[in-house]
């Protein structure tokens, strides 16, 4: 029941004449990649090296992750590290399945003298074994064991959980609040050197010189640098008001379904698909 979206995402992805390619990420280690397009659509599926010579049924198993995150896309989701805890929780289901309905073929996967899947296998049953304990341990499992997320020092690398991301005081809304005043900044300073480049102009125009050359020749390209920043910076406020507009959404949509449950606030967003109350500012 959990995982009937799947296989009609792949349809509409195929129909959307999308492809599933051999590709490689460079410098990642990872065993396949869902591509996003333009306007948050998805645009491929890449399978690399490290899965390619895997038994095809872990091969399935990876492709059930990456139709996740393409349904992330369809339906609006935003990548977050939550979004990787749904693509592994497909992975967990899937291989549950397996073991359910074909018990042979899953002992056969276990001890398989392919390495790759193998250690895929043994990969599998120690994030599904996390997932078992809650969400907590699950995310640690999956943010830190697989490398979504790291700390060097006083930097951080990687990605966020849906609920930080969308935290006024460590998240976009914190970046949205910078972008929005250096936007600021680069409106205020353009509109002083459009005057200064005017009244430049009509100086030379008067009393032409050598010296006022320059001055006006500094002045254009000091408003052409500010322009630019200015456009900058508004186009980045811009995506960056609705990228979070549409995680808060996500966020309103969890929160509204475990009080309608009358349980707690949940961490992370671990549903896989949406239903008919999700909304997409």
């Amino acid at each position: 029941a959990e995982t009937d979206h799947l296989l009609p995402t792949v349809v509409r992805f195929l129909n959307d004449g999308k492809k599933i390619a051999n590709e490689e990420l460079p410098g990642v280690p990872a065993l396949g990649f869902a591509v996003p397009g333009e306007y948050d659509r998805p645009q491929r599926v890449g399978i690399t090296a490290l899965v390619r010579a895997a038994d095809p049924i872990l091969v399935g198993d990876l492709l059930a992750h990456e139709f996740q995150h393409i349904y992330d896309m369809y339906a609006g989701r935003y990548y977050t590290i939550d979004s990787e805890l749904r693509g592994f929780k497909m992975d967990v289901l899937y291989l549950k399945i397996l073991k359910q309905t074909t018990p042979a073929k899953y002992d056969e996967l276990i001890n398989s003298n392919n390495d790759a899947t193998r250690r895929g296998m043994i990969d599998a049953a120690q994030f599904s074994q996390a997932f078992e304990k809650g969400p907590q341990p699950f995310f640690e499992t999956i943010a830190f064991g697989h490398q979504y997320s790291r700390w060097e020092e006083g930097v951080f690398q990687g990605r966020v959980p849906l609920k930080e991301a969308v935290d006024p005081q460590l998240g976009a809304a914190r970046e949205l609040g910078g972008m929005r005043l250096l936007r600021e900044q680069e409106k205020i300073r353009t509109a002083l050197l459009e005057k200064e480049q005017e009244d430049i102009r009509k100086k030379r125009e008067a009393f032409p010189s050598r010296d006022l050359d320059v001055k006006l020749e500094k002045s254009t390209k000091d408003l052409t640098s500010a322009r630019n920043l200015y456009t900058y910076y508004d186009s980045q406020v811009t995506l960056k008001e609705i990228r979070l507009r549409r995680m808060q959404s996500e966020v309103e949509w969890m929160d509204m379904k475990a009080r309608k449950k009358g349980i707690p606030l949940e961490p992370f967003d671990l549903s896989l698909s949406v239903d008919k109350d999700y909304v997409i500012p």
